[in-house]
């Protein structure tokens, strides 16, 4: 298939600063919303290239709020949406705009129709919605804006350029600052029930932890804002393999280091998954009605039989008694930076304690069949120095079933907190339960066990 050459056109939504109404151009009595065209493939979680493009198309300095819909062609290389965006302020003069509210919606164009009333619904119950995501609201940039180049100034990087966007979807906000100490990045975190509060647990892995976590510039713990440095550059998924075996056990040993201060990484914040709460909690996750939803009812009705079995098998890994330790919840390698002292992990949304085990998704999502083997010996060769050889084999057995029901209920967590288009977690969430079922029926057969009698 010959590379596609991707053509992207953004309805851009202008929210009034204050009203719930939006900015709209009028010609012969039919109001169009403003459109960008970019020659590239756009990400609306990435939204420099539609805040550049507003900027020579449109004349506006702007912020984006939140998408509203997203079409993408893969075949034809187009995406098409919509996004909600506040204007900062007018860079050069333009076609006038006027602020249109409800009262206003039939004299849209028929394309542009349904993006507006959308737009203005959410306006108009902004402050109804629940705060999961305040950088949707308007304001909100400009205040978390101030207080960046304001922590910053105090803690010695003196600010040299604007706040960008650096990213921002459903589950968090990412702005940055060049300062004379480099980039200075921004971190705000969604309030959904198995995130941690960011700021205060990242200021304690980094005191207990400086070498593999990164020291805050500033936090605000009321409110979970995060200010960190740059501390690296970001490994990537496309890391080769000996950089990654490396990381992996470097995040071994991490988790190794944290073992003995369990209770102090608790009492820092980060949620207590460990294997009783996982044996508790599965049954309402497996069982419930987003679960019935996602699955066949032929798989459904595997899921539960399952779920009776996964108790069994939480008390069976406890059993081998490899100690609590640090999970990061999303350890991938475009969470992990490389500096000069070696590697460094951040994005800490989803830190717990439970097994160590169930974080190791790098390994078993990783297709190539002799790169997991590698990285998984690497691994397990770190923790049989505390626990045994055949202790930490036979351990990961049970843990690599586990660890799927572990991450399907992360995503079906999400799933049930996140609305935003073109993020459906439900997607990756079905995707673990479906492995989950698997790697049950596969550790059965291997037991020769009657345990579990979900797959025939």
């Amino acid at each position: 298939m010959p590379d596609v050459e991707w053509q992207s056109e953004v309805r851009i939504l202008i929210a009034h600063r204050a009203d719930a109404a939006i900015g709209a151009y009028g010609r012969d009595g039919v109001l169009t919303l403003p459109k960008l065209r970019l020659p590239e493939r756009v990400w609306l979680d990435e939204p420099a290239a539609i805040i550049a493009a507003a900027r020579e198309q449109l004349g506006l300095e702007v912020t984006e709020l939140f998408p509203l819909r997203e079409i993408v062609d893969e075949q034809a290389g187009t995406v098409t949406a919509a996004v909600v965006c506040e204007a900062r302020k007018r860079l050069k003069a333009g076609r006038e705009i006027v602020w249109i509210g409800a009262n206003g919606l039939d004299m849209f164009s028929d394309e542009d129709s349904g993006s507006a009333r959308d737009a203005l619904r959410r306006l108009s119950n902004e402050s109804l919605e629940p705060a999961r995501a305040p950088w949707f609201v308007r304001g909100w940039f400009t205040e978390a804006e101030r207080w960046l180049r304001a922590a910053a100034q105090k803690a010695g990087y003196t600010p040299t350029g604007p706040v960008e966007q650096f990213r921002t979807w459903s589950i968090s906000s990412v702005l940055r600052v060049p300062t004379t100490g480099g980039m200075v990045y921004f971190k705000a975190s969604a309030d959904m029930p198995l995130f941690v509060n960011e700021a205060l647990v990242t200021r304690t892995l980094a005191s207990l932890f400086p070498e593999f976590v990164p020291a805050p510039v500033a936090i605000d713990a009321s409110r979970g804002w995060l200010a960190l440095p740059d501390f690296g550059v970001e490994v990537g998924r496309d890391a080769p393999l000996d950089v990654k075996i490396d990381i992996i056990r470097r995040f071994a040993q991490l988790q190794i280091a944290s073992a003995k201060h369990a209770d102090r990484l608790l009492e820092a914040g980060c949620v207590d998954r460990r294997l009783d709460w996982l044996a508790r909690e599965q049954e309402h996750w497996l069982s419930g009605p987003l679960a019935r939803r996602l699955l066949s009812a032929t798989e459904f009705s595997q899921l539960q039989s399952c779920s009776a079995w996964l108790p069994t098998l939480c008390a069976d890994l406890a059993s081998f008694g490899i100690p609590d330790a640090l999970l990061h919840g999303d350890i991938h390698l475009g969470n992990v930076a490389r500096n000069e002292h070696g590697y460094t992990f951040f994005d800490w949304t989803d830190a717990a304690v439970s097994h160590p085990f169930l974080d190791m998704i790098e390994i078993v999502l990783d297709d190539d069949v002799s790169a997991a083997q590698a990285t998984r010996a690497a691994y397990l060769a770190e923790w049989a120095q505390l626990c045994g050889p055949e202790s930490v084999e036979r351990a990961w057995d049970l843990a690599v079933v586990l660890m799927a029901a572990n991450h399907a209920i992360s995503y079906l967590s999400l799933a049930s907190n996140v609305d935003i288009p073109g993020h459906d977690m439900s997607d990756v969430g079905v995707r673990w339960l479906r492995r989950l079922l698997k790697g049950a029926s596969e550790l059965a057969d291997r037991r020769g066990a009657n345990e579990w009698e979900g797959v025939g």
